[in-house]
């Protein structure tokens, strides 16, 4: 049989003296703080070993960060020396082409203006404006008239009339209107310009550079081509006045030119064309 009860009862915490109870208290104390400064160690150790881990990764990245920069920094330089050497490809190949047909447009227009008088008006601030259109009309067989008329002129008066001058010579029949000026300025001109060629019997056909002056040249109901000072709008305008039909040809905005006259004969190989 064991050992009486009363021997076993101090075993029990609850029936410890106040000697054992107060050092079972100071051990968990100490047991607690060794706790605490394991886990604080042990969270440092993490918290410095992340931050050493980070700093090099950060650096990591930069260096590559850095090396792709470079590599799309080389591919830019790549492209645009491409690109440049396109532009100068491009551009020699666009002089070339307005150099071959400058030179087809003076051989399509040969003879299609032989012996006519055809007169120029320069609306605009440039007298100079259409030496091209000249050139091209003296190369068509054109006799070239230049009379530059400015804002505020007046109609003039009838063929024989005493309009002005007596030695002025008169208009030709054929005229053409170089709009080199804004419309709003050069319309009272223009308008001046078609009476006094109406009153001649006459007829004024336009040239403008822009489309700018379309709305105003579609009211007067002329005969136009825009764009005249490229080779295509260039060709247009001869090969409109060499026919004598009316037309409106918008070369620089919509392509427009009059293809069928191209094949047309000239005006000395049709026997003449009327005014």
């Amino acid at each position: 049989m064991g050992p009486p009860l009363r021997h076993l009862r101090p075993a029990f915490p609850g029936v410890l003296g106040a000697k054992e109870r107060a050092a079972v208290v100071v051990d968990i104390r100490y047991h607690l703080a060794s706790l605490v400064a394991v886990f604080f160690a042990l969270g440092v150790g993490i918290l410095v070993g992340t931050t050493l881990s980070a700093a090099e990764t950060g650096q990591e990245v930069r260096e590559q960060w850095l090396a792709a920069i470079e590599r799309e920094l080389e591919a830019l330089r790549g492209e645009r020396q491409q690109a440049r050497a396109e532009v100068e490809r491009v551009a020699k190949e666009r002089d070339f082409y307005r150099d071959f047909a400058e030179e087809l447009v003076a051989w399509a227009v040969q003879g299609r203006l032989p012996g006519q008088e055809v007169a120029v008006a320069v609306l605009g601030p440039d007298p100079e404006a259409a030496a091209r259109l000249e050139a091209a009309l003296e190369r068509a067989g054109a006799a070239v008239v230049r009379r530059p008329p400015q804002p505020g002129d007046a109609p003039a008066g009838p063929a024989g009339g005493g309009s002005g001058d007596e030695g002025a010579a008169p208009v030709p029949l054929r005229v053409v209107a170089v709009l080199d000026g804004p419309a709003e300025t050069y319309r009272k001109s223009l308008e001046a310009l078609i009476d006094e060629s109406a009153a001649r019997g006459g007829k004024v056909t336009a040239a403008a550079r822009g489309g700018e002056w379309a709305p105003v040249l579609d009211e007067l109901g002329l005969s136009y081509v825009t764009g005249w000072d490229s080779p295509p709008g260039l060709l247009s305008l001869i090969l409109l006045l060499a026919s004598g039909e009316a037309g409106r040809y918008r070369w620089e905005d919509e392509g427009s030119w009059p293809r069928h006259l191209l094949l047309a004969p000239a005006a000395g190989e049709a026997g003449g064309g009327g005014p």
